[in-house]
């Protein structure tokens, strides 16, 4: 997990999964708010993540919940990824 920084107001790490196809395994999204912008980072590194407005992170959070909201339309049981 990555150091707070100091202006961070803001800071949830999510568990995700890697599709098998790239290697899979475990590893960790974390979402934190710095000085007035939103970081998406992987696996909690600031060396692989995005630095967003307060506007484009609502745009990321929007295009989520929208590819989310598919998902859970068309899913079948037994079809997580992974």
């Amino acid at each position: 997990m990555s150091v707070q920084h100091l202006g961070e107001t803001y800071r949830r790490a999510i568990d995700a999964r890697r599709p098998s196809e790239y290697g899979g395994g475990v590893w960790t999204v974390l979402v934190r708010r710095v000085n007035g912008t939103v970081e998406l980072l992987f696996h909690a590194d600031p060396r692989t993540g995005a630095v967003m407005t307060p506007a484009q992170a609502i745009e990321v959070a929007e295009a989520l919940t929208v590819a989310a909201e598919d998902l859970t339309l068309h899913r079948r049981p037994g079809s997580e990824p992974g």
